[in-house]
């Protein structure tokens, strides 16, 4: 399965960040193992993403805003497209790292308190991703 997982990760992250991008695998291995690459913007290098993957979670990391977001990765659904949800996280942060979306923190509607979502700065997507963040 390690092998599988860092296969899906690179297969993932080439399609998605091309010109413009730097992709650096870390070399970071913990007990199971977790894969993972920094992704860097060429154009804004003060934008980085660290993109996680360990066979139960997928997580998305923006170490400058101390942002994370994670997926739960399993299940029937997943075992049919294990890309799918990968690859929808690695679009939102591509877009986030082009500067096409911007981290905002907007109120609960249930609960007190801000959660922390990636709104995008273009009208045409519409889009925002909910994650979790420090203070």
């Amino acid at each position: 399965m390690p092998h599988e997982l860092a296969t899906r990760l690179d297969r993932v992250v080439a399609a998605t960040f091309g010109d413009g991008f730097t992709v650096l695998e870390t070399g970071l291995r913990e007990n199971p193992p977790r894969y993972s690459v920094l992704v860097g913007s060429t154009v804004d290098p003060g934008r980085t993403a660290c993109i996680r993957l360990d066979g139960v979670w997928l997580e998305a990391f923006i170490p400058e805003l101390d942002v994370q977001c994670g997926i739960l990765d399993g299940g029937e659904e997943a075992d049919r497209d294990a890309d799918s949800e990968l690859g929808r996280l690695c679009r939102a942060l591509r877009m986030y790292l082009r500067g096409e979306a911007r981290i905002e923190r907007r109120p609960r509607f249930l609960r007190p308190g801000t959660r922390t979502v990636l709104a995008s700065t273009s009208m045409s997507s519409g889009g925002a991703w909910a994650g979790t963040g420090g203070a």
